[in-house]
């Protein structure tokens, strides 16, 4: 209950600040996680919005082009032998399938791409990962002489997606909230020191993620209902005001019942 009333009190009370500095100490571990589970519903809500959207608009339609296409042996058979070019709805192509390799450069600005041995997925930032179709021998063979066919594996990823993205969203959250608290925690270190110079590091610390709370809720709403996610100046700001805000208000004592208890 008492990480729970700092959640709800973040926005406006100076003692949910003094309450985590002065009387946390691993209830500062459980505040981050909570976080970063309120961040990470947001960025699943876009993520899951963006991947219905990919696949009712652009890949499902593309999978009838792939009437044929199959992995047998660990090897990708093409029975026109040419290569398959996956369009999007507005007529660019996202992915391709060739029997052969497919050149480094015609890579670019697609999602995927299935070559003779190995499907790779490319990342916005330019990053590739492959899955050898070797690995997928085995299974293949289970679908008989005909070998397993394309259009099954891409809707077994696409399934496989739905499973996998909220555990990696959680935890590319607890990086990133991470990185903001480490900031935030010094930026509060180095507020105090001429404010109320007995907050040592760590009570600044525990501050610096109470401090986060109002952005990273105002996120998480705005990406729930927006589907977009506040700048990450934007967080600085907010949370430096409030940090600002908090010691200065403790700056008549530096006892733990000091101040008003309101901004």
């Amino acid at each position: 209950m008492d990480i729970l009333k700092t959640f709800c009190e973040s926005f406006w009370s100076v003692a949910a600040f003094k309450r985590a500095a002065y009387d946390w100490k691993w209830k500062g571990i459980l505040y981050f996680l909570l976080l970063c589970a309120v961040s990470s519903v947001g960025a699943t809500f876009v993520a899951f919005g963006q991947l219905r959207a990919f696949y009712k608009s652009d890949l499902l339609p593309a999978l009838e082009s792939l009437q044929g296409v199959s992995i047998k042996d660990g090897i990708l058979v093409v029975p026109q032998g040419e290569q398959i070019d996956l369009k999007n709805a507005s007529g660019e192509v996202f992915g391709v399938v060739t029997p052969g390799h497919l050149d480094a450069n015609a890579a670019k600005g697609l999602v995927f791409s299935a070559e003779k041995d190995r499907i790779s997925f490319y990342m916005p930032d330019g990053g590739e990962s492959f899955l050898p179709l070797e690995m997928l021998k085995e299974i293949s063979q289970s679908y008989g002489d005909g070998g397993m066919p394309l259009d099954t594996l891409m809707r077994s990823a696409m399934d496989a997606a739905v499973f996998i993205a909220p555990p990696a969203i959680f935890l590319t959250s607890i990086l990133l909230n991470g990185i903001y608290a480490a900031i935030m925690s010094a930026a509060a270190f180095i507020i105090s020191r001429s404010v109320v110079p007995s907050l040592g590091y760590w009570k600044c610390a525990r501050m610096g993620l109470v401090s986060l709370t109002p952005p990273v809720l105002i996120d998480a709403v705005c990406a729930s209902v927006f589907g977009v996610s506040i700048p990450g100046f934007v967080y600085a700001l907010i949370s430096c005001a409030l940090l600002v805000r908090a010691i200065h208000s403790m700056r008549s004592g530096n006892a733990p019942n000091a101040g008003s208890g309101n901004f």
